[in-house]
């Protein structure tokens, strides 16, 4: 493997934040996004992870209860002192060595730790590969929020072929039950060429292009929270199995409280001490638990709806019972019309 020196990394680094700046991405994306290649180029190089940590932007700490009933610290930053603007940090002294790490009970010193450093030299490398996770995990879902938008477009480029097949211009033009088929279809071969592409199960496609053409109001803050490294795909999907069989209205709902900015709206579990919307990322088993309370929430209003409808309709029926005098009889029912 390639050895990448210390002046090669940093010369990286200032390419990376100059490009990616000039792409449109906010800051912390920019920030986020050039450790996690970093990481990717010392996972290939062969070099120490701790080695391609770079100074990144504090974000702010996520005021609920992680798993355990412990309050989370916040994001973590690299522990040692941030060197000139561009220049990666390490927080322990490297060997530079490309074998394996030492496994647990080894007394052989971990990847990137010398012989004979301090307890303090290991906690410091062990912040600093956490803020490798941390990167990593930020970066990730950003990129889950590019997925879901080339699905979503990805299936629209479909739907207008098909229509341009049938030498039509709008969905409008079709019949109502010309444009359930046509939009069915090109659902059906977007999941069939995506699954193809990723190699992924046909369920998980399915909730991939379900919740890409999903409507915008239940769709946008779940890409919003995603794109922010609020949420990656699995909270996204979690949400779109548990909510997309209801109907839009309540999918919105339950959507903005989970993944929305709003804190008049938004789930409790979001909120800090000062009643502001957390922008650390979710815990996923409370947003687990916010889910299915949201969704029981909705899923009851519309079982009371449908008892209420019920009972209504068996008000509205009335039975007569016949006897003959040959002691035959017959019943026989109807509704009775509405008031």
């Amino acid at each position: 493997m390639a050895t990448v020196s210390p002046a090669d990394q940093a010369r990286a680094q200032t390419f990376l934040q100059h490009a990616l700046g000039m792409t449109g991405m906010s800051p912390d994306s920019v920030a986020v996004l050039t450790q996690a290649a970093l990481a990717v180029g010392a996972v290939e190089s062969g070099a120490p992870l701790e080695s391609s940590v770079v100074a990144l932007p504090a974000s702010p700490p996520h005021h609920g209860k992680a798993a355990g009933g412990a309050a989370p610290t916040a994001s973590v930053t690299p522990i040692s002192a941030a060197g000139p603007a561009g220049t990666p940090i390490s927080a322990a002294p490297s060997t530079g060595s490309a074998g394996p790490a030492a496994s647990p009970g080894s007394t052989a010193p971990p990847r990137g730790a010398p012989a004979g450093a301090s307890v303090d030299d290991h906690l410091a490398r062990a912040r600093s590969l956490l803020t490798v996770v941390e990167s990593v995990t930020q970066a990730a879902a950003r990129l889950d929020a590019a997925l879901v938008l080339a699905a979503r477009q990805q299936t629209a480029a479909i739907g207008r072929s098909l229509l341009a097949e049938r030498d039509v211009s709008s969905p409008d033009d079709l019949s109502a039950s010309q444009r359930v088929r046509w939009r069915a279809r090109a659902k059906a071969l977007s999941r069939h060429e995506i699954e193809a592409a990723t190699g992924w199960g046909p369920g998980e496609v399915v909730d991939l292009v379900g919740l890409a053409t999903a409507p915008l109001e239940a769709s946008e803050p779940v890409i919003e929270a995603m794109a922010s490294g609020v949420a990656p795909w699995r909270l996204a999907r979690s949400f779109w199995r548990d909510c997309g069989s209801l109907g839009a209205e309540e999918a919105a709902h339950v959507a903005g409280a989970l993944f929305g900015t709003d804190p008049d709206t938004c789930a409790p579990e979001r909120l800090d001490p000062d009643g502001e919307v957390s922008e650390g990322p979710w815990f996923h088993r409370e947003f687990r638990a916010a889910l299915r309370r949201e969704v029981t929430r909705m899923r009851s209003t519309d079982v009371a709806a449908a008892r209420a409808a019920r009972e209504a309709a068996l008000a509205s029926r009335a039975m007569s019972v016949t006897v003959d005098e040959d002691g035959t009889g017959a019943s026989s029912s109807s509704a009775q019309p509405s008031r």
